[in-house]
């Protein structure tokens, strides 16, 4: 009898212990879906409002008009997340090419514009923690990289304030690799100088759109 009690409480014990160490094994992976760093890509389609700031072009009668206001382009970017709810990210965002031409339909100016991005990353995870609807707030600093025989920008950088939505489906099955459809708006501020001083400095709030699908891996 004291030897079955002896073997029943060994197994017992050995069970127990077998269970517990299943259960440290499984936590750290659980709670990786939640925490820990990921890099991913994005291509998509740009868009962009001048505010009519070739309106107001100060060295031709009328301004210049904005022929060009989409591309294509991509993102970059790397995040954090510290819970199911809150993460921070970085990002890189080319947003393709866009052109100015005169009255006489001859291209006068390219802008090539860029940016760099931080914002707070803010959602929930749903769907046995596979899908994650998420909205991005933060700052962004914008480079219009302005090129061409006529300067429409008196100032070709600026910074901005940075929003976005999308969301986001990580299978369980595919080892931290997931998917990623987002809008993003960076709304830089561009300050206008003008030659003629009869004319005031004026701000412009020209919109950057990226809408991208891509994919993204969760270490």
């Amino acid at each position: 009898m004291q030897k079955m009690l002896l073997s029943l409480i060994t197994t017992s014990l050995f069970v127990t212990a077998l269970s517990a160490a299943d259960v440290n094994a499984t936590k750290p992976a659980q709670d990786a879906i939640h925490t820990g760093w990921y890099l991913g890509l994005g291509l998509g389609a740009t868009k962009f409002m001048d505010d009519d700031i070739g309106d107001s072009f100060d060295s031709r009668p009328g301004g210049v008009n904005l022929d060009q206001d989409s591309d294509s382009g991509f993102k970059m970017y790397a995040g954090y997340k510290f819970n199911t709810i809150v993460g921070v990210e970085a990002s890189y965002v080319n947003y393709g090419k866009f052109t100015y031409t005169n009255d006489a339909g001859v291209e006068t100016t390219t802008l090539n514009p860029e940016s760099l991005n931080v914002a707070a990353n803010l959602g929930y995870d749903f769907l046995n923690d596979q899908l994650r609807p998420y909205a991005l707030a933060g700052l962004g600093y914008v480079d219009f990289a302005q090129g061409g025989y006529d300067k429409v920008y008196s100032t070709e950088s600026s910074f901005g304030m940075v929003f976005g939505m999308g969301v986001e489906y990580t299978p369980k099955n595919f080892h931290g690799i997931g998917f990623r459809a987002s809008i993003d708006r960076t709304m830089p501020v561009t300050v206008q100088s003008y030659d003629n001083p009869t004319k005031d400095d004026k701000a412009f709030i020209q919109p950057l759109c990226l809408y991208s699908i891509g994919v993204n891996y969760k270490f």
